[in-house]
Formats: structure tokens, sequence, C-alpha cells
């Protein structure tokens, strides 16, 4: 198992200990986060411990499974082909009007769900705390998620609107 600093040292032990329960005897790797970094894009592991970010945009889905991309991102799905996913990856890159955009994407992630490209074996829990009486509630913005406008995106805290832009 591939992982990097980024993570709390218990727990690639604990999956190791989860997965030798099930019969599955793995050898943790524990890398720099350069290190790590390589070994992600090269695809030179077979089981990476990854974390992964709130949805921002569909174009995420292109950059990290379609088989044309070149993304170096360490969250890369590497030897999966789908022409008819790639098709859909670079039409939705295009698309302008919402809905259609949309229609793209939820086909997308069909493909996704049918080819079962990845296989998470556990979702952390994520916690957002925020001051009511500062902000009322998180909104969406642009390189943000739904929920939580993401650690570099101030945008929230400049605009004083409750929506995006």
């Amino acid at each position: 198992m591939l992982t990097s600093p980024a993570w709390n040292p218990k727990t690639p032990e604990l999956l190791s200990e989860y997965l030798r329960e099930v019969g599955i005897k793995i050898r943790i790797n524990s890398l720099d986060q350069t290190a790590a970094q390589t070994a992600a894009t090269e695809a030179r592991y077979e089981l990476a411990l990854l974390g992964y970010g709130m949805a921002s945009d569909p174009d995420g889905l292109r950059s990290s499974v379609s088989s044309k991309s070149t993304s170096r991102s360490f969250a890369k799905v590497h030897g999966d082909v789908n022409p008819r996913f790639d098709e859909l990856a670079a039409q939705q890159l295009g698309q302008l009007d919402t809905a259609q955009r949309t229609q793209t994407a939820h086909e997308m992630q069909r493909i996704l769900a049918e080819d079962v490209v990845t296989l998470p074996l556990y979702v952390a829990t994520r916690t957002v705390i925020f001051d009511k009486t500062v902000i009322p509630d998180w909104y969406y913005t642009v390189g943000g998620g739904p929920a939580y406008p993401g650690m570099l995106n101030k945008l929230i805290f400049v605009t004083d609107k409750r929506t995006g832009f």
C-alpha cells in the first residue's frame, strides 16, 4: 500500500490489519510526499491510500479517470480504458449548458458505477466547523464544493455574498 505523511500513521496500519482479517496481506510503503506523488503519478503501486476533497466540477472526472487525461494528480486512475467514457469526458469539457453538462456527467458516473475503476475501502468522516454569527452558511464557490469552499478559496470571506460569485 502506497501512503504518504499526509495520513495519520495509524491509518495504513489499521487498514492492513482489517484486510488481513479477510485474507489480504499488504506491505505498507510510506514515502515522503514527493516520492509518494511520483510513485502515484507513474502508477507504481497496486493499492494506494488516497484522500479526495468534495466534488466541485465534473471535469474532475475527466482529469482523474479518462484514459486520455494527462493529469499527474495523485488521484489519477491508471489502467482503465473506456472509449465511451473518454468521449463523454471530452464532450463535457466544452459544454456550456448546465443541464446538458449535468446529463453528460451523470452518464459518466453511470459508466464508473458499472466499470468500478476504483473501490473505496472506507470514507473518512470530515467535519467543517464555522460560526453562524459570522457566516450564516457555507455555499458553493467556483473551485470549491457544495458545502465547503476549499482551503484556498476565500471568496466566501471577501464578497459577503451568499451565492458563489
